[in-house]
């Protein structure tokens, strides 16, 4: 079987690296694939595909070039008519048998190859990207990409062979929505525990790195600010823990600028001297984590990010972190609220975020506290649940 893999990210993106590697490691292993093209748009025409190497010989990668004339709204409408072709002429060079589309808007390309060619698709990690996007304010309800991403989604919903969703609080309502209950699976945004381990090594020689000494309380956070994330809500949460914990140091995986960081923090009435702004490849990220204490979950709630699987949490719970986590993401909320491996918060209540923080402190006075959430990463995150619903897709 030959399989098209479309991805919507570039190869050496985080969120490539982190969520889609998993399934393309899953899928090398399979005997009955021969072999996978992967497509990924490259938008700065400038790309590193060693990556792939560790992937072996079944991968072979086409990437494909927007046109980039101008402004974005251009660039995305004109990225759903070049890619299309594209795709159709891989798909018959390379006789494709089936395709996997990574994410709705690569399940908007799926879906116009599956009415030129008539091949079988799937689509996984399906979120309502467009009411994402909307949420955010990153759209508008009129703008065209909302306008046409809704009616992608709704079209896949209703044509695709399999719908796979990254939390079943998604899988349930899109059956209660009337989508046949067996095209639709779930596999959340899995990790490698092994690759996440805490590492005591690391975490001395991380410490030693940053200047930060080893009995002080650490916390950590990986990703943006702004947009689907937290901001000021985030730095008054932040603000808090110097307030409570002795010695805390702030620890941020983050593109944000220094100066963005010092504008917010000074907002909150906090010290730069006890945060730490590093921008690490995603393989560095486990070290940095090691040398944390627990970690911080910043996803803006909404009435869509119930459907979510936010990777960081993963990747948090391999190391053995527990997270601080707003309220009514995904499934990991009630995950926290059955089982630990953190606390939830509200982000328009200080009360909320302090009773978090108590919590969370109480969690790290434990002996042996990793131990519980690296057993919550391995229950929900292991990429052996993509290699089970692989099994039933494919047959």
């Amino acid at each position: 079987m030959t399989i098209l893999y479309i991805n919507y990210w570039k190869l050496n993106d985080g969120l490539t690296l982190a969520s889609t590697f998993p399934s393309l490691r899953v899928l090398c292993e399979m005997e009955k694939v021969d072999k996978i093209v992967f497509t990924t748009i490259e938008r700065s025409g400038d790309f590193e595909n060693t990556v792939l190497e560790e992937l072996g010989g079944k991968v072979i990668h086409k990437p494909l070039f927007p046109l980039n004339i101008g402004p974005n709204i251009l660039n995305k409408i004109t990225d759903f008519v070049r890619f299309p072709q594209q795709l159709k002429a891989i798909a018959e060079e390379e006789n494709i048998d089936l395709i996997i589309a990574r994410g709705a808007p690569s399940g908007a390309l799926a879906l116009k190859l599956k009415k030129a060619l008539d091949i079988p698709f799937y689509v996984e990690s399906f979120e309502p990207h467009a009411q994402y996007m909307l949420e955010a304010g990153a759209w508008k309800a009129w703008d065209p990409r909302y306008i046409f991403e809704q009616k992608w989604e709704a079209e896949q919903k209703q044509i695709a062979d399999g719908i796979v969703t990254v939390a079943n609080k998604y899988a349930d309502a899109l059956v209660k929505l009337g989508v046949e209950k067996r095209r639709v699976y779930t596999i959340p945004c899995v990790v490698d525990s092994n690759q996440f381990a805490f590492s005591d090594d690391s975490r001395r020689a991380t410490r030693k790195e940053l200047s930060i000494p080893d009995k002080a309380m650490v916390g950590a956070y990986v990703g943006k600010f702004g947009g689907l994330y937290l901001d000021d809500e985030a730095f008054t949460l932040f603000a808090q823990c110097f307030k409570r914990f002795k010695d805390f140091h702030l620890l941020l995986l983050t593109a944000e600028s220094k100066e963005s960081i010092a504008q917010r923090a000074q907002k909150h009435g906090i010290s730069m001297d006890k945060i730490k702004i590093c921008f690490v490849q995603h393989a560095e990220v486990p070290q940095y984590l090691s040398a944390s204490d627990f970690a911080f979950s910043l996803m803006i709630p909404s009435p869509s990010k119930a459907f979510c699987s936010p990777i960081k949490n993963g990747e948090y719970w391999a190391n053995g972190l527990p997270i601080v986590c707003a309220e009514g993401l995904g499934d990991d909320s009630e995950i926290i609220k059955q089982e630990g491996g953190g606390a939830l918060f509200h982000p328009d209540d200080s009360e909320s975020m302090d009773k978090a923080l108590d919590a969370i402190q109480k969690m790290i006075a434990q002996k042996n506290y990793r131990d519980h959430q690296v057993a919550l990463a391995k229950k929900h995150r292991s990429p052996e649940i993509i290699r089970e619903v692989y099994e039933k897709l494919f047959g």
